[in-house]
């Protein structure tokens, strides 16, 4: 577009002192200030275990003989194929290296879980969809179906995935206290996941960093044995990877298969500490806090 109130050129194609002058002056502008984003932070909706578990309490082994046995890790609830939209949101498959299988999630939270689960070295093992539960709440029965049931250290845990607008709205406030003081009272951990948990740092970006192991070779015992004898040094990420043949990917994968610990709360990078037994963290692995 051309300003008809710019100064034209002279004779010679060159500009004019006006021009120059007038061009000078468009230059002398106030700089722009990029303020960062302001990133929501989730909502800490978390009922921890009164004790032991109690699975004759709520019939649990009767919904899932995962429960009893710990041999069966079939989800009760079966999700369409990888789909996108407005209502559902995304829905899919993970594949987990831990469990062997591919997993099934909903939503965005729901694969959080799992993929935050995968990537925790102490956690032992988890399903996808256990159970439904019946829940008195005002008088009447609401069903409400768990995303995920998690086997932490002796804990137990469930977890349920949804929006971060459906869950702050008052009448669902009060429907997920009573579900938490419920599994809380019968030795179940129970926590609510939005869509903000999966975009916490540093927990994120380490979750992330490790499931990247799930893509390398098997390695042989000898190698493993080594990276082993370094963690029970006090080594550091940066000390395996100089001081063997085994590169970020490879130590990814050990934590995967819980042969090394490392606090996923914390960067991944050159110093962090390696452990051979798990860390005292009492934070579960889904919460940045």
């Amino acid at each position: 577009m051309v300003r008809h109130d710019a100064p034209a050129e002279d004779s010679r194609g060159e500009a004019s002192p006006d021009l120059r002058k007038y061009l000078a002056n468009l230059l002398q502008f106030e700089p722009v200030v990029v303020r960062p984003s302001i990133i929501q932070r989730s909502t800490i909706r978390r009922w921890h275990p009164s004790g032991k578990p109690n699975i004759s309490a709520l019939n649990l082994k009767d919904r899932h003989p995962h429960f009893e046995t710990g041999e069966d890790l079939t989800p009760v609830r079966k999700v369409p194929r990888l789909a996108q939209s407005p209502k559902m949101g995304w829905r899919g498959y993970f594949q987990s290296h831990k469990m062997d299988r591919s997993m099934q999630f909903y939503n965005l939270s729901e694969l959080w879980a799992l993929q935050a689960c995968e990537a925790d070295p102490v956690v032992a093992d988890f399903v996808e969809h256990p159970i439904c539960l019946l829940v008195d709440h005002g008088g009447r029965h609401r069903r409400v179906r768990l995303s995920t049931f998690v086997t932490r250290k002796s804990e137990c845990w469930f977890l349920l995935g949804m929006r971060e607008q459906t869950a702050s709205k008052e009448p669902r406030t009060e429907f997920l206290e009573k579900i938490g003081q419920t599994l809380s009272t019968h030795g179940f951990g129970f926590e609510v996941l939005t869509e903000l948990h999966r975009r916490e740092e540093p927990l994120a970006k380490t979750v992330f960093d490790i499931l990247r192991g799930r893509g390398t070779k098997p390695l042989d015992q000898a190698r493993v044995d080594f990276a082993v004898a370094l963690a029970n040094a006090g080594a550091t990420v940066g000390d395996i990877e100089d001081r063997s043949d085994l590169d970020r990917n490879d130590i990814c994968r050990l934590i995967l298969n819980r042969q090394l610990f490392v606090n996923i709360r914390k960067p991944l990078d050159h110093k962090t500490l390696i452990s051979p037994t798990p860390f005292a963290d009492p934070i579960p692995p889904w919460s940045a806090r």
